[in-house]
């Protein structure tokens, strides 16, 4: 399964501890290839099945990650179900 760990580390500490607020809706975290493989590998098993390539992850917006994160949360806590992140953002 896909470490809770890896999946939040760039949500919690704003995109892999690059430390600034401005940073946290930039590009894509500084994930390695490990890291997105094993990620991409979590999500595409069940519950999830995101059917996602490593290109198709790296590639993902700042939001659509966020949208990712929020569906692990929901899975392991159903009141993240009903959080729209867009109006969170």
């Amino acid at each position: 399964m896909v470490s809770l760990v890896s999946l939040t580390r760039f949500t919690a500490d704003g995109f892999g501890g690059q430390g600034k607020q401005s940073k946290l809706f930039s590009k894509a975290p500084n994930l390695n290839t490990t890291e997105i493989k094993q990620i991409v590998d979590g999500l595409n098993r069940p519950p999830f099945m995101q059917h996602l390539s490593m290109v198709e992850f790296d590639d993902k917006a700042p939001l659509e990650l966020l949208e990712l994160v929020n569906k692990v949360f929901a899975h392991l806590d159903k009141t993240h179900e009903s959080v729209d992140m867009q109006k969170e953002t």
